[in-house]
């Protein structure tokens, strides 16, 4: 249990063996107790994924390899009890598992991404985000360029060009969950990326109006047509041209849809909301840099995935085996982002604190 003593300790970075040991103590009873909801129906289960689950998110936080993980793990009963796995028991269980990683695509269909108990709200982002991998350039740079590899070629504003996967996330930022993750060839314009996994995900003819934040990429005249028609606030960073938007924003005209009888009772309501939804998408354009505190948060997250998670340097060269692992890391991330929250602990240092333990 983290006491207010041991809180106050982590967050001003005085975090030794025994704030460490209770930090991950913590961690991984959150962790276990997320993974037995892990699937959307109850009957359907399986165990070994779980276990999976549970090994691979608390031995990348613990910053161990699973051979080391593993041996730990025998010494360490309290942490075997927290886990109770039920089918990777043994190093030897797990790397059978491992070995057959296909097999993630399958469950991460079916998996929901449950949430703790923090503030739920409709402000979700959309960002995009480099994944490298470990491919020699040098003696693989030919086949990646033909495509014998689903990575591709691709520009990281920290790296330049590297090799990897762009993966789109669209979380929601009033509790740091996921809603879907993507990857997309670097080819796939910005207005498909918006349709897939906003509209796709958030588009409704008549129900909430939700909010999208997301950077200067997605700024063009369709993203914000296509948004608000489907009731959509689109709070994206805006390039030049302004006057231009904004009459482009305000000439917004109907949905088509509305004019079918099933909305004509509520037609009026609905064209009322879109001179709402107009309104607050002229605003937040205007007013972009206030966002920027919200986006932070998602900053952090990306950087504990990256730091703590395992997607620093992936490790697989086609996309139906990289999507599951990335999927799987930035839901660890947004658990532990949530876990943070819940025991309101400073969630960059303790990224911090782990990155340099691991130099």
């Amino acid at each position: 249990m983290i006491t207010d003593e041991i809180r106050e300790k982590i967050n001003r970075g005085e975090i030794y063996e025994e704030e460490l040991r209770i930090l991950v103590y913590s961690f991984a009873q959150t962790i276990s107790i997320t993974a037995r909801k892990l699937f959307k129906r109850k009957e359907v289960k399986d165990d070994a994924f779980i276990d999976y689950f549970k090994v691979e998110t608390i031995r990348s936080f613990m910053g161990m390899i699973p051979a080391f993980f593993y041996l730990y793990l025998s010494f360490d009963e309290k942490l075997r009890e927290i886990l109770d796995l039920k089918v990777l028991k043994t190093i030897t269980d797990y790397a059978e598992y491992h070995r057959k990683r296909k097999n993630l695509s399958y469950h991460i269909d079916r998996m929901i991404f449950r949430n703790l108990k923090v503030k739920n709200g409709e402000i979700y982002v959309l960002d995009t985000f480099v994944v490298p991998v470990d491919l020699n350039k040098r003696r693989n740079g030919k086949k990646i360029a033909q495509g014998t590899f689903d990575a591709e070629f691709v520009f990281d504003s920290l790296k330049g060009t590297t090799v990897g996967y762009i993966v789109a996330v669209l979380i929601n930022l009033s509790n740091l969950s996921l809603v879907d993750v993507e990857i997309f060839s670097k080819k796939t314009s910005k207005v498909k990326i918006w349709d897939e996994m906003v509209i796709s995900n958030l588009g409704t003819l008549n129900g909430k109006i939700k909010a999208v934040i997301a950077d200067a990429g997605f700024s063009c005249y369709k993203v914000y047509e296509m948004s608000m028609s489907y009731r959509i606030i689109p709070i994206v960073k805006p390039k030049n041209n302004l006057k231009k938007l904004d009459r482009v924003i305000k000439a917004m005209p109907v949905n088509f849809d509305w004019l079918n009888s099933r909305y004509s009772s509520v037609f009026d309501d609905l064209v009322k909301d879109l001179n709402e939804i107009i309104k607050m998408t002229l605003q937040g354009i205007s007013n972009y840099e206030d966002f920027a505190e919200m986006r932070a948060e998602i900053e952090i997250l990306f950087k504990a995935t990256k730091a703590l998670f395992g997607l620093k340097d992936l490790h697989i060269y086609y996309r139906d085996l990289a999507i599951p692992r990335v999927t799987m890391c930035l839901y660890a991330g947004s658990l532990f982002m949530q876990f943070c929250t819940e025991n309101e602990l400073k969630a960059d240092v303790i990224i911090e604190h782990l990155r340099r333990r691991r130099l």
